[in-house]
């Protein structure tokens, strides 16, 4: 599961790379539509980052809570793009983002958990 998950990640930042360099390749000036496509891209790259963080490390709980809400803002945000403008390569990127947040879920869960399971034991 750490293996799909570290390619989810990879994935949605090298799509959020591919989004930033069509928005510089492709547009004919720069207006206000291309700062949100340029924006969203380097979002993307932000979620794969922080779940490839999310893999590497012992994270606090508020980092692994506040990772947890990116990637479900990410989820919905993908969500309504896809919704407005079904294209082939959102719904891959809705599709990885929801395994990469499932898959982060059960992480942060089971790290929470086990957390807890310890200071119970340690004070009784």
């Amino acid at each position: 599961m750490k293996k799909t998950h570290k390619i989810g990640s990879i994935t949605l930042a090298a799509i959020g790379l591919i989004h930033i360099m069509f928005g510089i390749l492709f547009a004919k000036q720069f207006n206000s539509e291309i700062l949100w496509f340029q924006s969203f891209g380097l979002f993307l790259i932000l979620v794969g980052f922080m779940n490839l963080i999310l893999i590497s490390n012992n994270l606090k709980r508020p980092f692994l809570l506040a990772i947890q809400i990116f990637n479900w803002i990410c989820v919905f945000t993908l969500a309504l793009v896809v919704a407005t403008d079904p294209m082939g390569v959102g719904i891959i990127a809705l599709l990885v983002q929801l395994s990469n947040s499932l898959i982060s879920w059960k992480k942060i869960r089971f790290e929470i958990d086990c957390c807890s399971r310890y200071r119970l034991q340690k004070n009784s």
